[in-house]
């Protein structure tokens, strides 16, 4: 995937802390192995998502480097970010 042809995605982990979700965005610039360690939390889900219109677009593609999949919810964990 070339990320710099794709405006607005960028790469998110989902984190559990006590008992709720959390989302952690950041660049495509940076592998999900790299930002994980700093998260925290347990993880739950990684991937990618699209950010555009005040909406977050989950496109289903999951973190190869953490060995984590995306979920359908995590769009609206993101999108509790953007409102």
């Amino acid at each position: 995937m070339n990320a710099s042809k794709i405006p607005g995605l960028v790469k998110y982990i989902i984190l559990e802390t006590d008992g709720k979700e959390h989302p952690l965005v950041f660049s495509t610039f940076i592998r999900h192995d790299e930002m994980a360690p700093a998260s925290g939390g347990h993880l739950v889900a990684a991937g990618y998502a699209i950010l555009t219109d005040g909406k977050a677009i989950v496109n289903g593609v999951g973190s190869g480097s953490l060995n984590l999949k995306s979920r359908p919810q995590d769009a609206d964990i993101i999108q509790s970010l953007l409102r």
